[in-house]
């Protein structure tokens, strides 16, 4: 029997969706809510291995004007959160899905709610803004750092 290889299929995932401003102006802002134009997804993966190196990699999956930008840091994902959390986001989500990376779903115009969407394999095609991908993740039982904030 094949070992199942992680990342790859049925596979739980700790993620934070980080909702803000968008950096630049473009055609379709007339669309979005101006605090909430850009979001972006990073989540975090464990790796078996002893060491003093963390024992999570956390990754994030970003659309950008160039293109999709991807990038590994070795800090765990509470370190990083810190330093999403200090440029004062519109707000951010977490969340646990079950990421089952078994067919391709999703095709069209990259941006980045498509992206977030392909990362968590999330079945939402109406939802094509951030705020309307904020809704549903919310609906979905996505806690928001907003109100650990507020209390």
């Amino acid at each position: 029997m094949p070992a199942i290889i992680p990342g790859v299929h049925n596979e739980w995932m700790e993620s934070w969706v980080v909702f803000g401003p968008s950096s630049r102006t473009y055609p379709w802002d007339i669309f979005t809510r101006r605090d909430m134009a850009h979001c972006w997804v990073f989540w975090t993966r464990y790796i078996p291995y002893p060491g003093p190196l963390s024992t999570r990699l956390t990754m994030k999956a970003e659309h950008t004007p160039g293109g999709m930008y991807q990038d590994v840091t070795l800090s765990p994902p509470e370190a990083v959160l810190e330093a999403v959390m200090a440029d004062e986001p519109t707000d951010v989500l977490q969340l646990r899905a079950l990421v089952q990376r078994n067919r391709l779903r999703y095709f069209g115009l990259l941006t980045c709610v498509t992206v977030v969407k392909a990362v968590l394999n999330l079945d939402a095609p109406w939802c094509l803004t951030p705020a309307q991908l904020h809704r549903r993740l919310l609906s979905m039982g996505a806690h928001s750092t907003n109100e650990a904030r507020q209390s």
